[in-house]
């Protein structure tokens, strides 16, 4: 049941990709977002470079050729995700130029700066709101771009940030890096935090029966961790951690879920480090397994090193009724702190993450119970509550 009427406001969404074929954090905030803003009043067409074969959205009709409908929403699939940069740019002004003569938007809306740059050679009247997700130039730089690649990609996005009026980060964390760096007057930044779809998440498995449905030790301390394995993410960090968590808890067993660049480097490290029978890997955890994969672990963790803006898999474990352990970077202890400060380490050192899980183990510090956990998630971080938030700023822009 949606609020569309007479007073519907259009808005034209540029993402990257789309969230069921292309998992990335991004692509996930996206996804949730325009599907819940025509219950707000607001309308979507949506652009992202799609799968090569097609894709498919839960609640929409589905067409291959032309996209996702729904009531409200309507999703283009510009172009193949590795079609060359200047092949996919042409791609969307084209699309962008047919969709904002057909329908006269009232308002765009952009999630990447490299896209939204298209923009600036279309139309310069409609407002704009700039959904800004990370710093890509540092974090580019802090993945091993090329000095030249971050100083164009800083470049793109001084001008891209130049010509939004709004901007709604993830919290407070990168509003500091989106005025520090960028220059953004801090008065037209927002803070609104992820979400977690939290009905998709209840889990009426006890955490034995978790683990005996995913075949896992039941009695064995087990510790999660989802992430797209890149350096910043910390998982050497943590691999280093596990090592010595292991002298004192020989049982101790990790689990990694995802994907990324740097998966081959982090099995090997667990090789040389002779630590196959301590830690798993699992690639992408499905959708219909990762309530469950929280859910048979003690604790979850997030062990970032750097540019860490929000973490949804933070609140996706709370959101389980597993408490996560969080590092000291960004975003993360502001999604915490609220519930319990003792699940803030200190620092992204492993020694530091070590002796944190060796705590817990021992029980030698309090950490929220489950219930608690889901509480806090439910009041504070359903999609629902948030892009209430989000469309909040969308009409006091229009209006």
């Amino acid at each position: 049941m949606n609020n569309l009427g007479k007073n519907i406001i259009k808005t034209i969404q540029i993402g990257t990709g789309w969230f069921p074929v292309e998992p990335t954090g991004l692509n996930r905030v996206y996804y949730n977002i325009v599907n819940k803003l025509p219950s707000f009043g607001i309308s979507v067409n949506g652009f992202v470079a799609g799968s090569n074969n097609g894709f498919t959205a839960s609640g929409f009709a589905t067409d291959l050729n032309n996209g996702l409908t729904g009531d409200g929403i309507f999703i283009e699939n510009f172009a193949k995700p590795d079609e060359a940069l200047i092949k996919r740019l042409f791609l969307l002004k084209k699309s962008l130029k047919s969709t904002i003569n057909a329908i006269q938007p009232d308002l765009f809306v952009t999630h990447f700066a490299l896209y939204s740059d298209i923009l600036s050679k279309i139309s310069k009247d409609t407002p704009r709101v700039m959904h800004f997700h990370g710093p890509w130039a540092l974090e580019g730089l802090v993945e091993g771009d090329k000095w030249i690649t971050h100083k164009i990609k800083h470049l793109i996005e001084k001008r891209v940030y130049s010509r939004s009026n709004k901007f709604i980060v993830l919290s407070k964390s990168f509003q500091n890096i989106l005025h520090k760096h960028y220059s953004v007057p801090l008065a037209d930044i927002h803070i609104i935090p992820g979400g977690v779809n939290v009905s998709e998440f209840k889990v009426i498995e006890t955490r034995k029966e978790a683990c005996q449905r995913l075949k896992l030790p039941y009695n064995r301390p087990i510790i999660v961790t989802v992430r797209r394995l890149t350096r910043r993410m910390g998982l050497d960090q943590l691999i280093k951690a596990i090592r010595l968590v292991k002298e004192k808890h020989p049982d101790i067993l990790l689990l990694i879920g995802g994907r990324g660049e740097y998966e081959g480097q982090l099995i090997k490290m667990v090789r040389d480090y002779n630590l196959e029978d301590s830690i798993r890997f699992y690639g992408r955890i499905s959708d219909e397994l990762l309530p469950l994969f929280y859910r048979s672990a003690n604790i979850s963790i997030v062990p970032s090193l750097s540019l860490e803006g929000f973490g949804l898999t933070t609140i996706e474990s709370l959101a389980v009724g597993t408490p996560v352990l969080v590092t000291n970077v960004g975003g993360l202890p502001e999604i915490v702190n609220g519930l319990d400060e003792n699940l803030v380490i200190e620092n992204s050192d492993s020694s530091c993450i070590a002796a944190k899980i060796i705590s817990v183990i021992r029980d030698d510090i309090s950490l929220p119970k489950k219930d608690q956990c889901i509480k806090y998630v439910e009041k504070n971080y359903d999609w629902q509550i948030v892009v209430k938030q989000i469309s909040d700023v969308y009409k006091k822009l229009v209006k």
